[in-house]
């Protein structure tokens, strides 16, 4: 029997258990590193999730021409607007009717979708590093 993979079949599923690898890490070992950088990552998916929410709602409430003294429609764009107001006059914002396609949402939500992989990213790049310098 191999010591360090373990089988067991318990009703049709094979279990396996593997030893602890001494290549891993101390901290790794004690509160299991990958664990803590996914539900940082998930976390951040999450949270960027719901600022890309209010950026969606926002173009939708733009081109549908909503009613900016509503005080909900007034949350959304004053909540989201330092977000877009960065992109403001980069690219003109059809119009008409009152409807408006506000390209500034649209480039804050490619902008924000870049920034949220790039955060993530580099948490697991130095995640990786640290694992294998210790």
């Amino acid at each position: 029997m191999n010591d360090n993979i373990v089988s067991k079949r318990r009703s049709g599923i094979v279990s396996q258990r593997v030893n602890s690898d001494k290549s891993t890490s101390l901290i790794e070992r004690l509160v299991g590193t990958d664990n803590i950088v996914d539900n940082v990552s998930q976390g951040i998916y999450f949270l960027f999730s719901i600022l890309e929410g209010l950026l969606i709602l926002r173009f939708i409430l733009k081109l549908s021409a909503a009613n900016p003294y509503n005080n909900f429609v007034g949350w959304i764009y004053s909540t989201t607007y330092p977000l877009v107001a960065i992109f403001e006059g980069v690219f003109p914002s059809p119009s008409a009717d009152g409807a408006t396609i506000e390209i500034p949402s649209l480039v804050a939500m490619v902008i924000l979708i870049l920034v949220i992989y790039a955060i993530v990213g580099f948490l697991k790049i130095a995640n990786s590093n640290l694992i294998k310098s210790s």
